[in-house]
């Protein structure tokens, strides 16, 4: 987990950065951790202050050290906190700072839609392949075990990795990805068999 606090810089923290800063530095940050061992592969959360729960599940430290144990040295999860309001992603729709930081490095697509975590790969100092998972649950308890969930996919694909295969990229991610796109499968069908249920009900009502 990787804390990034966006606004004039302050501080020597390397976590206190500008817009500019930021865009700039990410993709390094992301090669260093690669260097050093600390990841195989990257993700945003991203939210906007229409999402308090994800809020409130990225600043209480029993999620956050919880998230950041799960994750490991096998993926760096950056969250975007605005210092103008503390606590809060500054992925909103309307601001446009914001995408000016995305655009570069990622497809409109893969993070217009929120809240959400993207998931991407580096390589050679630049983004190679990206998708996203849609975060589906309002209430904080659940929303972290989702998230939960598709991080604990996603770390799992990656512990299967031996070290002599560490520098294939492509075939490190696409495990990453049919893992969570596997959870996120079963997660959709959960939910359409909660949203039928209650249809059957009202059925067996009527018709016995």
């Amino acid at each position: 987990m990787y804390n990034v606090y966006l606004h004039p810089k302050e501080s020597d923290n390397p976590q206190f950065l500008s817009y500019d800063e930021f865009k700039n530095l990410f993709v390094d940050i992301c090669t260093q951790h690669k260097n050093e061992r600390r990841a195989l592969a990257f993700a945003f959360i991203l939210y906007d202050i229409d999402n308090p729960e994800i809020s409130e599940i990225l600043t209480r430290n029993d999620y956050w050290n919880a998230l950041n144990k799960i994750s490991g040295t096998y993926l760096t999860i950056f969250s975007l906190h605005n210092k103008e309001y503390p606590g809060f992603g500054l992925l909103d729709m309307l601001d446009e700072p914001t995408f000016k930081l995305l655009e570069p490095h990622f497809d409109k697509s893969t993070y217009e839609t929120l809240p959400s975590i993207l998931f991407f790969q580096v390589t050679d100092n630049k983004v190679i392949d990206s998708f996203y998972v849609k975060l589906r649950n309002e209430r904080v308890e659940k929303s972290f075990l989702e998230i939960k969930k598709y991080i604990k996919s996603a770390v799992e694909a990656l512990q299967k990795i031996d070290e002599e295969n560490y520098q294939n990229h492509i075939e490190i991610f696409q495990q990453l990805k049919n893992n969570v796109k596997s959870i996120e499968s079963i997660l959709n069908f959960n939910e359409v068999i909660k949203k039928i249920k209650p249809v059957k009900e009202i059925f067996s009502i009527f018709f016995g």
